[in-house]
């Protein structure tokens, strides 16, 4: 029994332990990939995207997450790491039979039942109107800042 009350102290006091600074500031990035969307010239309707979104850290100690679209979304929210600071993103996608891109400033995103919607600002690039599959390449928030925002959000340690 007391192994166990031991055991259950241990585990409880790893996962309270707070983050280093090193952790803190590690920056996540997100994808979205689909088969297929709209982009307008500051809006974007992702009608076949993934169900959900993967998040990871840069090297050495990659980071990985997955997310869903509503979390994703709501990253956007009032209270999200997002609503006063825009993220950058680009888009890559096949149009005509060629990949092209475009890079964009993410303003909002919202969901529409299996939609998403997002509204941006285009930095560079054209938007040609319905594409085929697309990845949606999102500059992130940092680990301390998820972890405060999102209950859901659970880094997991990777090696690749």
């Amino acid at each position: 029994m007391k192994f166990r009350i031991i055991a259950a102290i241990a585990a409880l006091s790893a996962t309270c332990m707070p983050l280093s600074a090193d952790q803190a500031q590690v920056s996540w990035l997100f994808v979205l990939t689909g088969e297929s969307a709209d982009l307008g010239t500051s809006e974007a309707t992702f009608v076949e995207a993934d169900g959900s979104v993967f998040g990871f850290t840069d090297r050495p100690n990659r980071q990985h997450t997955d997310m869903s679209l509503s979390t994703f979304a709501g990253l956007w929210r009032d209270d999200g790491p997002f609503h006063g600071d825009h993220p950058n993103a680009v888009f890559t996608f096949a149009f005509e039979g060629e990949i092209s891109e475009m890079e964009v400033v993410i303003n909002s995103v919202t969901l529409d039942g299996d939609r998403v919607l997002m509204s941006f600002d285009t930095l560079s690039g054209s938007a040609p109107g319905g594409v085929g599959d697309f990845s949606l390449f999102v500059d992130g928030a940092d680990t301390a800042t998820m972890l405060v925002y999102s209950s859901t959000f659970v880094p997991f340690d990777s090696s690749f």
